[in-house]
C-alpha cells in the first residue's frame, strides 16, 4: 500500500470509530461473523457490514446484533444508516425487506447523496 493510501486509511479509521458493542460481539460469534463493522459518525451511526457464516443463519445473530446497534443508536438519539449490498452473496431485494423488519425505510440523509441507502430514525 502506498503512503498517502495508508495515511487516507488511518485517518478514515479514526474518523469512523467503531461502536463500543462491536469487539465484544466479534469475540462472541469468532468465526460465525465473517465481516461485521458499525461505525460511529457524529450525527448518525453506519452499519457498515455484516456478513454472517451460512452456519450461522436461523439462530437469531442478526436479531440480536441489529438489536443492540438499534439500542446504541437510541442512546444517542442518532439514525442508523444501512447499504443493502449483494456483492457478499445475498441478493439486494432479500436484504431491503429483513432491514425493513428493523424499521429501515429506503432513502436517504439530507446532507448525502447516495442512492439505495436504507435509514432508521432513533426511537422517540
Amino acid at each position: 500500500m502506498n503512503r498517502s493510501l495508508k495515511q487516507f486509511d488511518n485517518f478514515l479509521y479514526e474518523w469512523m470509530k467503531q461502536c463500543p458493542f462491536v469487539a465484544p460481539l466479534k469475540k462472541e460469534y469468532g468465526p460465525l461473523l465473517r465481516k461485521f463493522n458499525v461505525f460511529e459518525h457524529p450525527t448518525h451511526i453506519e452499519f457498515n457490514i455484516i456478513v454472517l457464516d451460512s452456519s450461522a443463519r436461523g439462530q437469531g445473530i442478526l436479531t440480536k446484533i441489529m438489536n443492540q446497534v438499534i439500542e446504541y443508536a437510541n442512546s444517542l438519539g442518532k439514525p442508523i444508516s444501512i447499504y443493502p449490498d449483494e456483492t457478499q452473496g445475498t441478493p439486494e431485494k432479500t436484504l431491503i425487506e429483513i432491514y425493513k423488519k428493523f424499521g429501515f425505510k429506503m432513502g436517504k440523509r439530507p446532507y448525502l447523496d447516495c442512492e439505495g441507502e436504507m435509514v432508521r430514525p432513533p426511537d422517540k
